[in-house]
């Protein structure tokens, strides 16, 4: 393969990634209405999303593999398909976390909430800023903007241990309006935005030196 043409195929996959990663950011953004305002129709859209991440996953794999094979790569195209790799591994754990969220929303569909949702809004709203950081790292391919989403991390480790802190205190009075799946949900956005991390600390990897 000559060399412009294989650098054109390592843009072109850098562009599925981010198509990925667009997926995911939507399938949590439509997977935090399903559980918040109990949108049935946002949590199906959410498995439609998830199908299509997968898919992407799969292709990307596929094309990273055969890049390797047709083009003995340099060190920094062994970096950005190691980073791209390493990425998408990242994007499909988030659209498999926003899946799961969908799955409770389903599961609570009608029954009575507790007043914590607004929480679990701002939560889900940081964890949602946190992936889209990673994708303008991905996007812009730079260092420094991938170095810097883990900094974003604290915000949404505070939310979790103040909305399990409640949660917890709630089900211990014997609130019966707390079911114990919403705790799932929690600690999933926390799994999302450490998920975020990863996928900006890739993009940080792959960037020119």
């Amino acid at each position: 393969m000559l060399r412009e043409a294989f650098t054109r195929e390592l843009n072109e996959t850098r562009f599925e990634l981010l198509r990925m990663g667009t997926m995911a950011e939507k399938a949590l953004s439509e997977a935090m209405i399903a559980l918040v305002k109990a949108d049935l129709a946002a949590a199906s859209r959410v498995h439609a999303l998830e199908e299509s991440i997968d898919f992407l996953n799969h292709s990307i794999n596929e094309r990273c593999v055969r890049l390797i094979t047709l083009q003995a790569p340099v060190a920094g195209d062994t970096r950005y398909i190691t980073g791209i790799l390493e990425a998408i591994v990242g994007i499909e754990r988030i659209g498999d976390y926003a899946d799961n969220i969908a799955e409770i929303a389903f599961a609570l569909a009608g029954k009575p909430m507790p007043p914590l949702m607004v929480d679990f809004e701002r939560m889900g709203l940081r964890a949602s800023g946190m992936v889209r950081a990673a994708l303008d790292s991905w996007a812009q391919l730079n260092r420094e903007r991938g170095l810097a989403v883990r900094a974003l991390d604290d915000a949404v480790d505070d939310d979790y241990v103040r909305l399990f802190n409640q949660l917890a205190k709630l089900i211990v009075a014997g609130d019966g309006s707390v079911p114990l799946n919403l705790v799932l949900a929690c600690k999933y956005l926390e799994r999302i935005a450490d998920h975020a991390v990863n996928v900006a600390e890739q993009a940080a990897y792959a960037a020119p030196r």
